[in-house]
This record gives C-alpha cells, sequence and structure tokens, in this order.
C-alpha cells in the first residue's frame, strides 16, 4: 500500500520560523550586533527569507524583547541591560521553581545520581583550567541543559518556549560581555548545581528551592560582574 506523503507544511518549517531561527543563529554567532539598527533589507540578506516572513518572525522577536521596530528608522537590535537580566531571571524563577520541585519529588534516583556525577566531574576539573571561548561555549551549554532539563520534566511545551526565550536574553547579556567566565565562576556555578541536586536527591524540594533562589542570586551578581 502506497504511504501517503506529509502535507508540505509538515515536511519543512514555515518560512517565518526559518528567518526566526536564523536571525537568532545570526544574533548569537555575532554576525548581528547588539545595539546596532539593521534594515529590513539587511534582515533580508542575512536571513535568506522573503520581506513578508520575515516581517511576521520581527512581530515575535519583538514581542521576546529582542529587537524593537522603528517605523522610518529601521530595526533596532536591544542591547541588554539591568532591566533585562532582572526580567529574565524572574522568569526563569517563576518557571524552575515549580519544575525543581517535582524534580525532587518524582525523578528517578538513577536520573539524578547521573546528573551530580556530571557535574563533579567538571567540578573536579575546573581547578585551574583555562578557560577558553570553546571551553566557554561548552560550559554554558552544561548549564543551559540542566535548566532546560528540569524544565522539560514537566512536559509543558508552553511553560518550555518561554523557558527558552529567557534563556535566550541571558545569552544576549553574556555576548555583550557583562558575564564573563572563568574556572572559579565555573566552580561555584558546579557548587551551586550540586547543591540543588544534592536537595533533589534528599528528597527536599524546599531545600531544593532554597538552593535554586541562591544561585539565581549569585548567577546574576556574576552577570553584573560583582
Amino acid at each position: 500500500m502506497r504511504v501517503l506523503e506529509r502535507p508540505i507544511e509538515e515536511q519543512a518549517p514555515k518560512l517565518s520560523e526559518l528567518a526566526y531561527r536564523r536571525f537568532k543563529e545570526a544574533l548569537f554567532a555575532r554576525r548581528i550586533q547588539a545595539g546596532s539598527i539593521v534594515s529590513q533589507a539587511d534582515l533580508v540578506a542575512i536571513t535568506g527569507v522573503p520581506i513578508s516572513p520575515l516581517r511576521e518572525a520581527m512581530q515575535v522577536l519583538q514581542s521576546e524583547g529582542l529587537i524593537r521596530i522603528q517605523p522610518r528608522s529601521g530595526i533596532l537590535i536591544v542591547k541588554p541591560d539591568l532591566a533585562l537580566l532582572r526580567n529574565a531571571f524572574q522568569l526563569r524563577e517563576v518557571l524552575e521553581v515549580p519544575a525543581f520541585r517535582h524534580m525532587a519529588g518524582t525523578m528517578p534516583r538513577d536520573a539524578l545520581q547521573a546528573i551530580e556525577a556530571r557535574h563533579q566531574e567538571l567540578l573536579d576539573r575546573s581547578a585551574g583550567l583555562e578557560v577558553t571561548s570553546e571551553v566557554a561555549e561548552t560550559v554554558s551549554a552544561f548549564d543551559q541543559a540542566f535548566h532546560f532539563d528540569a524544565v522539560r520534566f514537566l512536559s509543558n511545551p508552553l511553560l518550555q518556549r518561554a523557558h527558552e526565550q529567557a534563556f535566550d536574553c541571558i545569552r544576549l547579556i553574556r555576548l555583550d560581555q557583562l558575564y564573563m567566565l572563568s574556572a572559579s565562576a565555573i566552580a561555584r556555578t558546579m557548587q551551586e548545581h550540586l547543591a540543588v541536586v544534592r536537595a533533589c536527591l534528599a528528597r527536599d524540594p524546599d531545600a531544593a528551592v532554597a538552593a535554586l533562589e541562591l544561585h539565581f542570586a549569585r548567577a546574576m551578581q556574576r552577570a553584573l560582574g560583582v
């Protein structure tokens, strides 16, 4: 029996979604600079997507706070500031507190022990570590995965999408060099993560949330260079 082909819209992402993704790729690869003003023609060239679906993507990007569409002036690529930092961390806290409570109560023990082991390994390697751009990228991805996995454990795609948007703001802040990664910062981050994980292993949701909130407070200080 011949298998029916999927509809075209299921075979590939919409052009507006492609423009959205390519914009973010260019932003985080520094091909678009925060604080700069670009034209729609510039973004068509960068994303390779026609103007109509690009405009649809721009509306989403503006709602996420990454750009500001300025009539007759162009598109402002938002430069991160203290307000953006606070807003991003506030949103992350709202989303991650229930995620880690759920994780502490229900994640299988062997899964938590695997997370603990990976963090301990990176903590042990952090002493005297030379933080190259490649190492910084790897550690940032490791840090992001820890938080993303906790929110994914809630199995709520809407929460995941909001959480990813908050993390994009954090990535933008780091690109603007308000966040300087060092061996000592890596060690502190791993220690703070481990405190959360070990509270989850102890099946103590309140302790896990307290450790998470302390981690957020200290991460904000590191992002500000304090």
